[in-house]
């Protein structure tokens, strides 16, 4: 409950939780949201140059990720990939298709139980290994 206005925005409040009277205080949510408009608006007032030339450059390396997928993982027959199972241990480069990402390659062992693996959308880390039987 509003107890007294500074021009548009109220000063003062009662908590209809606990009933003390407070300073007000913002949502969490709305100070994100002004924190993200000022980065909005500083980026909209630098030169235009350096934020599309590093877009271009994110672009370039997707393009180029995309591609290496592509091509360890297009063309080659459903018997050459490991269905992926949590419990099924995994190597690096090994082809491995997930029921939902899809094909995808392993890029990295990240430790004996999970693995960094290359899917058409990106990598994601999966567990491995953890019940070998």
């Amino acid at each position: 409950r509003i107890v007294a206005m500074v021009g548009d925005g109220p000063k003062r409040v009662i908590c209809m939780t606990c009933n003390s009277e407070h300073n007000f205080r913002s949502p969490k949510a709305a100070s994100k949201t002004t924190k993200a408009t000022k980065k909005k608006a500083a980026a909209k007032t630098r030169t235009g140059a350096a934020p599309k030339r590093g877009m271009a450059a994110a672009a370039a390396k997707e393009a180029t990720r995309l591609a290496e997928w592509e091509s360890r993982t297009t063309g080659l027959s459903a018997s050459e990939f490991t269905k992926y199972s949590i419990n099924v241990k995994l190597a690096e480069g090994e082809l491995i298709n997930h029921v939902r990402f899809g094909p995808g390659y392993v890029a990295a062992v990240v430790d004996e139980k999970k693995v960094q693996v290359m899917f058409r959308d990106g990598p994601r880390t999966l567990a491995h290994g953890l019940n070998p039987g």
